[in-house]
């Protein structure tokens, strides 16, 4: 079986801010329209659901919350999707318990680092939005100064135990042994994988890449990489990435 992972944010979706074209609507939140697929993904989408030897499994740092106003196309809905950035695995909706349980272990090790980080985005008033503990894994919150945070938080904690990354405004503190590489890696041997695609856009996608026996991401992404992949499959940043990641894996298949 293959299994192919893919981050949803800028990798499959696209927020209501970008120009894709004619599109599809994904996700609401209540009245307001927020994310969308390309023409050409609402397609694909529909000839990658068919296919019986290959396995899609949505990976995001989303909440459970956020990822659950997503509705895929065609009526398709993953059986399996692991969300805030590896610490939660849904089985067709629902938290699995052994890996809820595997993940409050390894928070738990880091707890009181990611208790200090939140301290002191709170006090410092460095934070232009609610600091929050998304779903009992990281810290997450979005900072007026990005750089100046990072160099504080890095100062202040612990970075064997913890990472700190950034995208655009926000701020991500995280457990080192909870990322999306390890959860693609269980997964996959839980699954007994043949292959293992996956595609992503972020240095939060990184260890997944890596993770994964062939990497798809884009050009700009080159230049956070620190290791090499097993195998890449690099996307131009004039193309839309989710086309070109779907056309990649269809042609796999």
């Amino acid at each position: 079986m293959i299994l192919f992972f893919s981050d949803l944010d800028n990798t499959l979706i696209y927020s209501y801010k970008h120009d894709i074209g004619k599109r599809y609507l994904v996700e609401k939140k209540g009245d307001k329209e927020l994310s969308y697929i390309t023409e050409y993904t609402y397609t694909a989408l529909k000839h990658l659901f068919l296919q019986e030897n290959i396995m899609f499994v949505p990976v995001t740092t989303r909440s459970e919350e956020q990822y659950k106003r997503i509705e895929f196309p065609h009526g398709f809905v993953p059986e399996f999707a692991i969300v805030s950035n590896g610490g939660v695995l849904l089985h067709n909706g629902n938290k699995e318990p052994l890996w809820e349980k595997l993940t409050a272990d390894l928070v738990n090790e880091v707890l009181d680092e990611l208790q200090k980080g939140r301290k002191f985005l709170e006090e410092e008033g460095v934070s232009f939005e609610e600091v929050r503990l998304v779903d009992n894994v990281f810290i997450y919150t979005k900072c007026h100064d990005v750089k100046s945070c990072i160099n504080s938080l890095s100062d202040l904690l612990d970075l064997n135990k913890v990472v700190i990354e950034s995208n655009n405004e926000k701020i991500y503190i995280i457990p080192k042994t909870v990322n999306k590489g390890e959860a693609v890696r269980r997964f996959g041997k839980a699954m007994g994988a043949d292959c293992i695609i996956a595609g992503g856009d972020s240095v939060l996608d990184l260890p997944m890449l890596y993770e994964a026996d062939i990497a798809v991401f884009p050009q700009k992404l080159r230049r956070w990489c620190a290791a090499s992949f097993k195998n890449a499959h690099v996307v131009s940043d004039n193309e839309f990435l989710s086309d070109a990641v779907l056309k990649f894996v269809l042609d796999m298949v």
